[in-house]
């Protein structure tokens, strides 16, 4: 009664059926006096192809009948299921947080290379430049001597 239809308390069966809470506990605690014909009934009408009315009555067959035992079973095979799937959601979401911290990584890393581009962008201007100028002072030298040639270099920066 409690997995299936949210009964949980004797009081609760005994609101289900629309009988006193006393006379439902007492057949629930096997008390004969209340364990009565209009009891099964009333519980086999309150919830239809579930409980055996012959079983109640006789105790002969099975307390559940064979079309609640199969919708039971669905049940459980419907939440067999469900859990399945919500492992997979879970599977899932790790993963998407993997992405994310990779894609986090990446953008770290890809800032990184940016930096140490811009700064050998700057070392190759520089040693152009440096080029440039020792090309410069060589030419220089040859005709005027090395001395003026730093001079006149001296006065252009």
């Amino acid at each position: 009664m409690r997995k299936y239809f949210a009964i949980h308390t004797k009081t609760g069966f005994a609101e289900a059926l629309q009988y006193g809470r006393t006379s439902v506990s007492a057949a629930m605690n096997g008390d004969e006096k209340y364990l009565t014909d209009s009891l099964f009934k009333n519980i086999c009408e309150k919830f239809p192809n579930v409980f055996s009315l012959d079983y109640l009555l006789t105790g002969n067959g099975q307390l559940i009948t064979q079309e609640e035992d199969a919708r039971i079973g669905e049940r459980e095979q419907v939440k067999t299921e469900l859990e399945q799937q919500a492992d997979i959601l879970e599977l899932y979401a790790q993963r998407i947080r993997l992405v994310d911290d990779l894609r986090m990584t990446l953008k770290e890393e890809l800032a990184e290379v940016r930096a140490i581009r811009t700064e050998l962008q700057q070392a190759r201007d520089d040693f152009r430049d440096a080029t440039n100028r020792i090309t410069q002072l060589i030419r220089l030298s040859s005709s005027t001597g090395y001395d003026a040639a730093a001079d006149s270099l001296n006065k252009q920066d």
